[in-house]
């Protein structure tokens, strides 16, 4: 069984990995306008 510790950093792993999607997906439609424009 994972001490708090891991599981915090587990937790801070996985609001990361989210982060980086919104703004790889934030990107992602910024290139579809550009590419569209």
């Amino acid at each position: 069984m994972p001490g708090p510790r891991k599981g915090a950093e587990v937790s801070m792993m996985g609001h990361v990995v989210r982060l980086m999607a919104k703004r790889h997906r934030k990107t992602a439609e910024l290139a579809d306008c550009t590419a569209v424009a």
